[in-house]
């Protein structure tokens, strides 16, 4: 569940996906802080795609790995949920966002 505390202190997604864009979009259209960890190597367009929609973009490490490792050690020192697409999770109390894992 999203607690209230989770939701004032805000999310934090460590890919450059859909999902995160995702993430982004809605966490920022219901005014819950987002960051979203990105290797060095993205593109200055993708960043700014993340920018636009009003996360707070945080370039780390040269890889996907090295991303989500510190979006993990940030979201477990500041209290942040962390959300990562791996995992079918679906979120619809208080975040409003449902993403849902869809098996082919």
């Amino acid at each position: 569940m999203f607690l209230q505390e989770q939701q004032r202190k805000g999310v934090i997604v460590a890919t450059d996906c859909n999902f995160s864009m995702a993430v982004a979009h809605h966490a920022v259209e219901l005014k819950i802080p987002v960051f979203v960890i990105m290797p060095s190597c993205c593109s200055s367009p993708r960043l700014r795609i993340y920018r636009d929609y009003g996360a707070m973009v945080i370039s780390y490490g040269s890889t996907g790995h090295d991303s989500q490792n510190h979006a993990r050690h940030l979201a477990k020192d500041n209290g942040y949920l962390y959300l990562e697409e791996s995992v079918p999770l679906i979120l619809t109390s208080t975040l409003h966002i449902e993403v849902t894992h869809v098996c082919l």
